[in-house]
């Protein structure tokens, strides 16, 4: 999920293969919409935001990469990572500068394990991106 600054909620539906829009109005989700296209790399899973309003978004189930897109939806980049499960991502440490990734272990074979041991990893990327900062709760 990720709030932009004019307005919008994205949320990624792992189990669809889709990344929606929706309009923020008073407390509402309203006018749903698709916000990118399905890529031929994995399933959509957890995002986060950068300073330019582009969605970071991990692929999951195969996919092996963060993909980037830009504040209209369209494809920017791939940036790939030593796991095939990312799962989720958030910009952290100086100036929020560093890109940090989450990947699975679950659902995978003791083989698939032992031939990919960074499965279950966390991992710091150099995106050439700063993140925003996100709303605390409470």
């Amino acid at each position: 999920m990720a709030w932009t600054g004019d307005g919008r909620f994205l949320f990624a539906d792992t189990v669809k293969n889709e990344i929606y829009a929706f309009d923020l109005r008073v407390g509402k989700l309203t006018n749903r919409r698709l916000f990118a296209q399905p890529l031929g790399r994995g399933l959509p899973d957890g995002s986060t935001l950068d300073t330019a309003g582009c969605l970071w978004n991990c692929r999951v189930v195969g996919g092996g990469g963060i993909a980037c897109f830009r504040s209209d939806g369209v494809l920017e980049q791939i940036v790939d990572v030593p796991c095939s499960w990312p799962t989720s991502c958030s910009f952290g440490g100086r100036n929020l500068a560093t890109l940090y990734v989450t990947s699975a272990r679950f659902t995978m074979t003791p083989r698939h394990l032992a031939e990919n041991p960074c499965e279950g990893g966390v991992f710091s990327l150099d995106v050439g991106r700063c993140g925003r900062a996100e709303h605390r709760f409470g």
